[in-house]
């Protein structure tokens, strides 16, 4: 105990001392993990500008209660209007993000539903564990999927980038789809299957042109919604998230394919993949369904979200 806390400490100074001398304030995002004195326990400590990581009360990923759940019939149909885009796949030793190009933004928007702005995607972030059902950050009555997809966009009507907006109030909306494993494979998520191929080790990046996100939603109109956080430092309660009723269905196959990617740059040691951040507080905030299922009812505390229990089979 006394070891990790002088670990903990000279890991301050140290990081501390290298900014002030470089000026560089990306140095802090590449030194966070999910694990130990740089984990999702020391964020908030360690970075004053992460306060929220440990303070904040509307922070995400959170466990969603199928019993606690409200029916709004106010609740619009999420629209998600463009065409392919294209971009570059990153492996940082912490995450695996698609980022989509700058000139390809405007080619995927996502509005309506409980969003009053128009959102822009810049980010597709891939959650997932190394084995089983463990892998996605939201979970449904304490259960969570193999893998879970994450589309983060940035309020282009308000902002200029998803800096300016991951600080600023309604900045950011979060479309969550989860991964289940099926028997066949999915056409369309093979393409950013295969391209993991080649980020398969820490630093690596590889262009990916002309992926056509729409073939990746699951066929629903049904979703949840609550307000939220990122998921990373800073955790900026600023992202509305929407988390889709149904998962898609990927072979077991191109599921592997994002298991074998490793979080070290060595070709020698292999580190697997098993960055996950444990759930928050609701506290409580209004999560909210636009599925009725006693039609007819208006906005009802006893209405319930259903989860399709028969995929978790």
């Amino acid at each position: 105990m006394v070891n990790q806390a002088w670990r903990f400490i000279v890991a301050i100074v140290f990081l501390t001392l290298l900014e002030v001398l470089q000026g560089e304030v990306s140095l802090w995002q590449r030194w966070w993990t999910y694990r130990g004195i740089s984990g999702p326990n020391y964020w908030g400590l360690l970075n004053p500008n992460w306060k929220l990581c440990s303070d904040g009360k509307r922070q995400s990923p959170i466990n969603i209660d199928l019993q606690m759940l409200l029916f709004d019939p106010t609740l619009s149909l999420v629209h998600i209007g463009g065409g392919k885009v294209n971009g570059v796949l990153m492996n940082n030793g912490n995450e695996v993000t698609l980022e989509i190009n700058d000139s390809a933004v405007q080619n995927l928007i996502i509005t309506s539903g409980p969003l009053s702005y128009k959102y822009c995607v810049k980010h597709i972030k891939f959650h997932f564990g190394s084995k089983g059902f463990n892998g996605g950050e939201h979970h449904i009555n304490g259960l969570t999927f193999p893998a879970e997809l994450q589309l983060m966009a940035y309020n282009c009507e308000l902002y200029d980038n998803f800096t300016q907006a991951e600080r600023s109030p309604h900045g950011l909306s979060g479309l969550a789809i989860f991964v289940q494993i099926g028997k066949k494979e999915h056409e369309d998520f093979d393409v950013i299957a295969h391209a993991m191929k080649k980020v398969r080790f820490k630093g690596q990046r590889n262009s990916l042109g002309r992926l056509d996100i729409k073939g990746i939603l699951p066929n629903t109109t049904q979703y949840i919604t609550y307000e939220g956080s990122l998921t990373q430092p800073g955790c900026h309660e600023t992202v509305t998230w929407i988390v889709l009723n149904r998962p898609i269905y990927v072979s077991k196959k191109q599921i592997d394919l994002l298991r074998a990617l490793t979080k070290v740059a060595s070709r020698i040691h292999r580190c697997s993949w098993n960055e996950i951040i444990a759930v928050r507080p609701v506290n409580h905030r209004v999560i909210r369904t636009n599925i009725n299922f006693n039609k007819g009812c208006t906005m009802k505390s006893d209405m319930f979200y259903e989860v399709n229990k028969r995929y978790k089979d």
